[in-house]
């Protein structure tokens, strides 16, 4: 028995921009938007892992691994991807409580060497060696985050006043 894609309109404006999702059978959910006016594509990734995620002493450990993505590949340092990132578009990333981003934008034509480029940046980054280069520079790094006093407003989350482990941060130094 073939399983089937399973797709859903989030939003269709009317004008010829539909919002779509898609799930796959693996699970993996696929957002997509089309305007037809606008020349340019975006893509990411949104792993479900944020700070939230992590234990007290795994504090900032999702926000380490994100900025590990860009050191460098099997087939390229860390400047290669760099400069390969700046002319295909721009790249990002980020880490919150819920969640750790991956994205980019470019024009249509440099669209499928853009989603090449941070599908390696992202499921073929060099960690295993990273991580302990960068661990050896700075140990207490990972858990840093941990000791920190949330004084922040989440808009998810609430307020926060003193330390509690749904208030983390993941912030490094």
């Amino acid at each position: 028995m073939t399983e089937s894609l399973i797709t859903t309109t989030l939003e269709d404006s009317g004008k010829g921009g539909v919002v779509k999702k898609t799930t796959l059978p693996s699970g993996l959910k696929i957002i997509t938007e089309s305007i037809p006016t606008v020349r340019s594509a975006a893509v990411g990734y949104w792993v479900s892992t944020g700070s939230r995620d992590e234990e007290i002493l795994e504090a900032g450990a999702a926000h380490f691994l994100e900025h590990l993505c860009f050191q460098g590949t099997p087939t390229k340092n860390k400047h290669q991807v760099s400069r390969e990132q700046a002319l295909i578009g721009s790249y990002n990333a980020y880490t919150n409580f819920f969640e750790t981003a991956y994205h980019f934008d470019s024009l249509n034509e440099d669209f499928e060497r853009g989603l090449k480029a941070l599908k390696e940046a992202v499921f073929d980054s060099n960690f295993p060696d990273k991580i302990e280069e960068r661990c050896k520079k700075s140990p207490s790094q990972i858990h840093l985050a941990g000791e920190q006093n949330c004084r922040n407003f989440d808009l998810r989350g609430g307020c926060c006043v003193g330390f509690r482990p749904q208030c983390r941060w993941p912030i490094l130094v």
